[in-house]
Formats: structure tokens, sequence, C-alpha cells
């Protein structure tokens, strides 16, 4: 507003119309990332967003070895963990990307002995060993059993001691080591074999 001075008194006029501006490059209180957690396949992906901000977002990985990401967009390249980083107005929102093999898939389930049931599935080569479990529970919530396969280049398992003329189900994951610990893939498809008697 505006005013004139007569004598020693002010007269100020009416203040202007209301106006709002939003500075570039500042983000507010509200920014947020839309996963602070994810679980991605080696080679597959997943898209992150930050919304509640203005200007530009630069995205960073702590290991782009482990996980890329450009634009929001974070791909897995191996087993591992990552920390995805977007940086707004001077604020920073993470995300941790965990890196897990490829889902495996069973290439031959048959039980050609008594009491015997022999598996193959595809080698994995991001994996460093595969872990089967088996059940005569086709939703492996009782009776399930495991064995581990130490080597990813072992692609072939025959499983002994199971009950003659049962039928059992069947599946394979893979599974990668970062920092001490296995990281697990999905398992495959199920597949059911009738043992022999």
């Amino acid at each position: 507003r505006s005013y004139s001075v007569s004598g020693e008194t002010r007269f100020y006029g009416s203040y202007s119309a209301t106006m709002k501006a939003k500075v570039k490059g500042t983000d507010t209180a509200k920014g947020k990332l839309n996963k602070t957690s994810a679980q991605i396949s080696v080679g597959g992906s997943v898209s992150l967003k930050l919304t509640g901000v203005s200007g530009t977002v630069t995205w960073k990985s702590s290991k782009s070895s482990v996980a890329s990401v450009s634009k929001g967009k974070v791909r897995g390249k191996q087993v591992g963990k990552a920390t995805i980083t977007a940086v707004c107005g001077g604020k920073k929102y993470t995300c941790t990307v965990t890196v897990v093999p490829k889902k495996q898939k069973i290439t031959y389930a048959k039980s050609q002995k008594t009491g015997q049931a022999t598996l193959k599935w595809q080698k994995n080569t991001s994996a460093r060993g595969y872990q089967i479990r088996y059940s005569t529970d086709k939703t492996f919530k009782k009776s399930v059993k495991t064995a581990a396969i130490g080597k990813n280049s072992t692609v072939k398992k025959t499983l002994t001691g199971l009950s003659k003329g049962k039928t059992y189900y069947f599946q394979v994951r893979s599974y990668g080591v970062y920092g001490g610990k296995k990281l697990y893939g999905d398992y495959s498809s199920t597949v059911k074999i009738k043992i022999r008697g």
C-alpha cells in the first residue's frame, strides 16, 4: 500500500490484492517417496516417485553396480543392497533396494525309482546356489522339507526317502550372498510328482 504525508500525519491507502509466489528449486515439508524399501530381481526394475516437491530432482545410487537409477527408475544389476537417494531443494529422500536372483524355472521333474524324485532347473549365473522345498501339502504349510545346493553350476538333484505312492509338490529358488547373508529369489512354479512304489 502507499501513503501520503500532511504535516506530521501519514494517510495510508488500501493494500494491493494478495499474490502468491512459488520459489523454484525448493521443496516442501510434504515431500515423500512412494517407496522407502523395495525388492527387485536381477534384470528387474521398480519406479520411484517423489511427490510434494517443486524444482529439479536429482537421483543417485550408493552402489550403481548393484542397482542403477535414472529419473527414478531403478534397475537390478547384481545381488546385493543399495540406497537410492532423491535430492530436491537441499533435502534428501531415500529408498533401500534389495536385489535378489531371478525367479527359477524347473525344467524336469520325475520319479524314476522307488521312493525317489529327480528335479532339474535352469542355471542362474547371478546366484550362489539353490534351495528346493517339497511337501505332500500343496500349500507348503505343513510337513515341508528343504534341500540346499551350494553351487550354481549344479542344476540337478535326486531326493530320496520319499513315501511310495504319495504325491509330492516341489519348488526351487536361487540365492545370492551379500554381507554374509543369503538373499533369496522367488520360488519357481510348483510341480507335482507321484512317487513310484
